[in-house]
């Protein structure tokens, strides 16, 4: 004769889960509910472990989005900015540093070795500590110092400096400090002193705005 199963109102206890099935569930599944109960304990997974997982999830996240790639850039020039004694700099602006190739002249080179190679800009600000210090890598190539590989490499650069007063490169002002220096082959660094227009830079400067 086939076996009756009596409901019970104790918990059934599924030993792959151990997910206690309610009373309710157990009644509506009959002699049934040691196999209804491991199937929908298999279908949905505990809360705790999802919860888990989402956890984890969020952890890993914000190492992922801040990685950064490293910089393969490679080195140009690199140097220090110094105003000869008793010139006032200008307070505020920008600083304008250009590398070009050194005993290069007119009539006697090709346009692009006339051309700068590489050129940053130094935002300064008000009272500015001295020495300024700055560096030129490949990131900072004009289009004429990308062109055709590093065919600027291991040559003399002549490196000329403006701190221009209002920060405006197309611009030229009374007030602005000029200097250059010559970066030899091999030298680690250079260091550019910067100095007034004089008198004639001035009254040119001052006709020209």
């Amino acid at each position: 004769s086939a076996m009756a199963f009596a409901p019970t109102h104790a918990p059934i206890f599924i030993r792959s889960s151990s997910l206690p099935v309610p009373p309710r569930a157990q009644r509506a599944m009959g002699g049934r509910g040691h196999l209804a109960a491991l199937r929908m304990a298999q279908a949905r997974p505990p809360a705790v472990a999802r919860r888990s997982l989402l956890g984890t999830m969020l952890l890993v996240l914000p190492a992922v989005v801040g990685a950064q790639p490293q910089s393969t850039a490679d080195p140009i020039a690199k140097g220090s900015i110094t105003v000869k004694p008793g010139v006032e700099p200008p307070s505020g602006g920008a600083v304008y540093v250009t590398a070009r190739l050194a005993g290069k002249v007119k009539g006697f080179a090709t346009g692009r070795e006339l051309s700068p190679i590489a050129s940053i800009k130094i935002p300064v600000q008000e009272n500015q500590a001295l020495p300024l210090e700055w560096s030129m890598t490949t990131e900072n190539l004009t289009p004429e110092g990308a062109e055709g590989g590093k065919w600027w490499a291991n040559q003399d650069l002549t490196l000329s400096a403006r701190w221009d007063e209002d920060g405006n490169a197309s611009t030229r002002g009374p007030n602005d400090l000029v200097g250059r220096a010559t970066l030899k082959k091999g030298e680690p660094q250079a260091v550019i002193d910067l100095t007034g227009r004089g008198i004639a830079g001035k009254i040119a400067t001052q006709k020209s705005k």
